[in-house]
């Protein structure tokens, strides 16, 4: 894989060059004082619904139960799709046990994986690990929380949710520079709405809370389409739960409408063409961060997919 290095911008190295040069003045004939040409960490991120390793995906199987979609028909094109993002951040959605292990001895080269799984142990249940490339970023903290109203009890669920639901969280800081962000990874509900608006809102909750207040990303499968009270919501307006007005205290947007406006294809979850392709799947980061570049890859090979998801990525510089 060739590895990008990204740029690292030292504050201290561009004071120290501008000191060289003749004294200027402003307007006013003051001095002005020396200022970084860039002051940023730009990280490239990525956000990959894997589709969980039981799945019959289509609905045509064999007679051994297994369709052609399965995944031991997928794994070697999902590693492929992984070093091809150069990503250094990626979030992975229904990532089950065997799937993370697999990809963790594929991968563990270049990344280190934070994983946890629904069920509140380690093997249970769907897992929504965070890839990281270890020689570039080291993990400070971590942690999760359930979607429920009791969302330190593990595999808790009062919401109307068949299965447990999560968000697993990283603070992750970069070696060289000491700057770093936070990654919150989620898969809401596919089925309650009511569990899918009352997550949203919970996870907002706990991103006010981060400490430090370093930069973050939201990425994952929210399972909501973009003209939803949910999406509405991520992005600063009103949502009413049961009477109820909640607002986001951290308003995000979407990056690949940043860059790409409202009339693009943004198309993420296509059930391998079983039905019209939606989109559902998101990295959203704060208004005032620069997205560089973002990108849906529609990557197949001779038609067949690595999931029943588009990866998304995106470049952000966290300011």
């Amino acid at each position: 894989m060739n590895y990008r290095k990204k740029p690292i911008c030292h504050a201290f190295l561009a004071i120290a060059l501008l000191s060289l040069l003749p004294p200027t003045t402003d307007a006013l004939g003051q001095t002005p004082r020396p200022v970084a040409e860039c002051d940023y960490l730009e990280v490239d991120l990525a956000s990959f619904n894997i589709l969980y390793w039981t799945s019959w995906r289509p609905i045509a199987v064999d007679k051994g139960g297994r369709g052609p979609n399965a995944w031991d028909y997928r794994r070697a094109m999902v590693v492929d799709v992984i070093k091809g993002f150069e990503a250094d951040v990626i979030g992975l959605q229904e990532s089950m046990f065997p799937q993370t292990e697999y990809l963790r001895a594929k991968l563990e080269d270049d990344f280190g994986i934070v994983d946890a799984y629904c069920e509140g142990r380690k093997r249970g249940g769907l897992g929504n690990p965070i890839l990281y490339r270890k020689d570039r970023f080291k993990v400070e903290k971590w942690g999760r929380f359930w979607f429920s109203d009791t969302p330190d009890e593990p595999a808790s669920k009062t919401w109307g949710n068949d299965h447990p639901r999560f968000c697993l969280w990283a603070y992750l800081v970069e070696k060289e520079t000491g700057k770093g962000f936070f990654m919150y990874n989620v898969h809401f509900d596919h089925a309650s709405h009511n569990s899918m608006r009352r997550s949203a809102v919970l996870l907002n909750e706990r991103i006010a809370q981060r400490e430090p207040k370093a930069p973050f990303v939201t990425v994952g499968d929210f399972n909501v389409l973009e003209d939803d009270e949910v999406v509405h919501y991520m992005k600063g307006k009103e949502l009413r739960i049961d009477g109820e007005a909640f607002k986001n205290p951290q308003p995000v947007v979407d990056t690949f409408r940043v860059k790409h406006g409202e009339e693009a294809d943004g198309a993420t979850f296509h059930a391998f063409f079983s039905r019209e392709p939606i989109k559902i799947d998101f990295i959203f980061t704060e208004k005032q961060m620069e997205v560089v570049d973002t990108e849906i890859v529609r990557y197949n090979k001779d038609g067949a997919y690595p999931s029943d998801h588009y990866p998304v990525t995106a470049t952000i510089r966290f300011q």
